[in-house]
């Protein structure tokens, strides 16, 4: 069974260099998170004393204000980020969904840059070569795969590097923030294939701050506050929640 555990895990990023410092303090709200200062050394408190668990069936939203500490849980449950202290076990096969865009090769062809997306995610180079037609056939760019990525619209890249990505089964599937770019027909095809992930994964942690997204696809709200839990229910009644501080 697939999940993920957290017992009071906290995250600091260390600043480095003092120039700018005291600009850099006034304005962390902006950034995100809480700065802490010790022996003229600088943190940013990114997540205090977390400690959440997920398991099979759980379409969690995640959602907070920017620097609420959103994108540094997915990138944790991703192993992108050590924990500064606490501990943190996951169970299940881990794919995410951050900037799609990451690793393309603009002067190189969609057919090529499908093969360079799916050995950036350690897959095996013979399941590549069996599943790139219906990768291609994911992407709907048609006649498209043929030119180089440059040539390309934002909506076509992210259609393009989406469809390597959720062509591979995963237990624990981990969304942030991209889906305010693209035009609308992006859109579309996002949502349809965002719903047979869904449909798919055990645990889904979707990071967004469209609402209609997170009301939509998800059944368990997080709402993330500074670093630190303030909500963690029904999608629905967290949503109410959530609009209700906004109006204050």
């Amino acid at each position: 069974m697939a999940s993920i555990s957290l017992k009071n895990v906290c995250l600091n990023y260390p600043v480095y260099g003092k120039k700018n410092i005291n600009s850099f303090i006034t304005n962390q709200i902006s950034v995100g998170g809480t700065i802490v200062e010790k022996n003229k050394f600088y943190t940013i408190e990114a997540l205090k004393n977390l400690s959440i668990d997920f398991r099979d069936g759980d379409k969690v939203g995640l959602i907070g204000h920017n620097g609420a500490g959103k994108s540094t849980l997915l990138k944790l449950a991703a192993g992108i980020y050590p924990i500064s202290s606490g501990s943190m076990s996951i169970s299940g096969k881990v794919q995410s969904l951050f900037d799609p865009r990451a690793g393309l090769e603009p002067e190189e062809d969609g057919i090529k840059n499908i093969k360079r997306l799916t050995l950036l995610l350690n897959q095996n180079f013979n399941l590549i070569k069996k599943k790139i037609p219906e990768i291609i056939q994911n992407s709907e760019l048609g006649d498209y795969i043929n030119f180089p990525v440059k040539t390309y619209s934002d909506g076509m890249k992210l259609r393009l590097c989406f469809s390597v990505i959720t062509s591979w089964k995963s237990d624990i599937f981990l969304v942030d923030e991209f889906l305010s770019v693209g035009d609308e027909k992006f859109h579309i095809y996002a949502k349809k294939k965002l719903n047979n992930i869904i449909e798919k994964a055990s645990i889904v942690l979707l990071a967004s701050h469209n609402l209609a997204y997170i009301e939509a696809l998800t059944n368990r709200l997080v709402i993330l506050n500074s670093g630190k839990v303030e909500y963690d229910g029904k999608t629905k009644n967290g949503l109410d929640y959530y609009k209700s501080l906004r109006k204050k």
